[in-house]
């Protein structure tokens, strides 16, 4: 049990669920950097039914495919923060747009992407889609990573 359910339980204090907070964490992407974005924003697939999207937009999905929020909030936060889909906060009522890209985890999905997508030429102008592969798989594990220090630094607290 929760050390904030056991002081509640006590009578010490009551728990409120449904705070709006001022906290916000999101991912956003730089949109000059070569591999997701750059010169790819421009450029599109030709495998059937990618055609509408561009090889710059297909690695940003494979990233966001391989991260695992609801996990991270289990470890980092014990589940009590909201994970929206967008910026602005389904707290915030009518403003919350609920026809937005919904991204779960999933990384066969994101291997998809990434198996698909050209990969940019290195230093030495060799292309290699491993690269790639590995360094969605490194973030995702330096995520979880911080997110397991985090959670054993508040456990001692």
């Amino acid at each position: 049990m929760k050390k904030n359910q056991l002081l509640e339980q006590k009578g010490d204090f009551t728990i409120l669920e449904e705070v709006p907070t001022t906290s916000l964490y999101c991912l956003i992407f730089n949109l000059r950097h070569p591999i997701i974005g750059g010169e790819d924003n421009y450029m599109f697939y030709n495998e059937k039914d990618k055609e509408n999207y561009t090889i710059a937009v297909g690695v940003r999905k494979a990233i966001c495919y391989a991260i695992n929020r609801e996990e991270i909030n289990r470890i980092y936060n014990d589940n009590e923060f909201l994970i929206a889909d967008s910026p602005i906060s389904p707290n915030m009522g009518f403003l919350y747009c609920t026809n937005v890209m919904k991204y779960k985890y999933n990384l066969t999905l994101a291997m998809d992407w990434l198996k698909i997508s050209p990969t940019p030429p290195l230093a030495n102008g060799s292309q290699n889609r491993f690269i790639i592969g590995i360094s969605v798989f490194a973030a995702s594990v330096a995520i979880l990573i911080i997110s397991l220090i985090a959670f054993l630094r508040k456990r001692k607290t």
